[in-house]
């Protein structure tokens, strides 16, 4: 089985969700991220924040984006995928 491991540049491990969305969620839900969480934009070599780099549809969006394309943004935050044994 495969899961998604939630961490975070300055706190590290902070969760293990079943899927991509799932994590995603997660971290909405427990307020980790929000529409203020920031993104770095590399264009302008400037912090920015989710509302202002996606609109008021930010979360749909990041909902939207693979695991990968997540992981490229340039946020505090890393998603992996890890094998897990079931029993």
């Amino acid at each position: 089985m495969t899961v998604i491991v939630i961490n975070e540049e300055n706190h590290g491990f902070l969760g293990v969700a079943k899927d991509y969305k799932s994590a995603i969620k997660w971290l909405v839900k427990s307020d980790w991220m929000t529409q203020c969480s920031e993104i770095y934009d590399y264009d302008n070599q400037e912090f920015c924040w989710f509302k202002d780099w996606f609109g008021d549809g930010w979360l749909e969006k990041i909902l939207e984006m693979t695991l990968d394309q997540f992981n490229e943004l340039g946020t505090s935050f890393q998603l992996r995928e890890e094998e897990i044994w079931e029993g």
